[in-house]
């Protein structure tokens, strides 16, 4: 192969890594995020997470009439997967989620004392699903407990950007999912 076809090669390459790269961080050009999710685990109660999905869509949409998400099959712009428990290995913090380019990772629920597993309620959910999709768009973290943008580490802003948006407020304000005995 010539000095000529292997520029064209590798002129080629860098082209399409380019238009993928352009893909993958462009927002919609209807406006329409388009959502899919990853199956939803055996171990969950399906309805549960439904409706948790439903109002985390929901109070982004209340908030902000511009945004509008729909969900797809397969390859949305912003795909949801499922763990039980997320290992305080994984992030070297507790989190019950994280956003990692167009995924979001949500928790479905913790262990309790007596190392029984308890699902999270659809409010949790969707406040973290709600809370992830605020990273996908390009939210950093707020220093007040009860912003749904709270967190403590090294993306928490001192001056927070809301970058526009009208940031909905956390569903629940407090969450337990440790079942205590009486």
């Amino acid at each position: 192969m010539g000095k000529v076809a292997k520029g064209y090669g590798i002129f080629f390459l860098i082209i399409v890594i380019l238009v993928i790269w352009a893909w993958a961080t462009s927002e919609p050009d209807d406006g329409i995020y388009q959502v899919s999710i990853s199956g939803i685990p055996s171990f969950a109660d399906k309805g549960t997470i439904e409706a948790g999905i439903s109002k985390a869509i929901m109070v982004w949409e209340d908030n902000n009439p511009e945004l509008e998400f729909e969900l797809v099959e397969e390859n949305g712009e912003i795909h949801i997967e499922f763990m039980e428990f997320i290992s305080r290995d994984v992030l070297g913090t507790e989190a019950a989620g994280y956003q990692e380019g167009r995924k979001l990772v949500i928790e479905l629920g913790s262990y309790d004392c007596r190392g029984n597993w308890q699902q999270y309620s659809s409010n949790m959910i969707a406040d973290t699903i709600a809370h992830e999709t605020g990273h996908y768009l390009g939210l950093g973290h707020h220093t007040n407990e009860s912003h749904l943008m709270y967190g403590d580490d090294e993306f928490t802003q001192t001056e927070f950007d809301d970058l526009g948006y009208n940031i909905p407020s956390q569903i629940i304000e407090y969450t337990t999912w440790i079942e205590w005995e009486k």
